[in-house]
């Protein structure tokens, strides 16, 4: 009785583990964290697509990712993307600038879809031509 009692114990024990282990699919320094998805689409001129932003990633590392696709009939074409690194010890506490994004694109939709860590604020996404 009491084997089958330890057991029991330790394979719950290793479900919980496995099972809290799969829901977490990045570790930062401040422990798991599942960054935060943004999806959006815009009419735009024809031109160059150009990106003002500023962030603030309040010392928990990791990246601002921005895929940029043009909609089509037939999907989504990647026409462009911009990474940003933030959030090291003794870095700036805020980033900020101006990206190119893709150049020479046809008038029509584009969709854009921005990834970033959760402890960060995206004061200014600002997309244009």
């Amino acid at each position: 009785m009491k084997k089958l009692g330890l057991s029991l114990i330790a394979l719950i024990m290793m479900l919980s583990i496995a099972t809290s282990a799969s829901a977490t699919p990045y570790y930062g320094p401040d422990g798991p964290y599942v960054p935060q998805v943004v999806t959006n689409t815009y009419n735009l001129a024809g031109g160059t697509i150009f990106l003002d932003y500023s962030a603030f990633p309040f010392r928990q590392h990791g990246f601002l990712y921005i895929k940029a696709y043009r909609v089509t009939t037939s999907g989504d074409v990647l026409v462009g993307s911009f990474e940003l690194e933030g959030g090291r010890p003794n870095w700036p506490i805020s980033h900020s600038g101006t990206a190119t994004i893709a150049e020479s694109q046809p008038a029509g939709t584009y969709k854009f879809v921005i990834t970033f860590p959760p402890r960060w604020i995206l004061a200014n996404l600002y997309f244009h031509n």
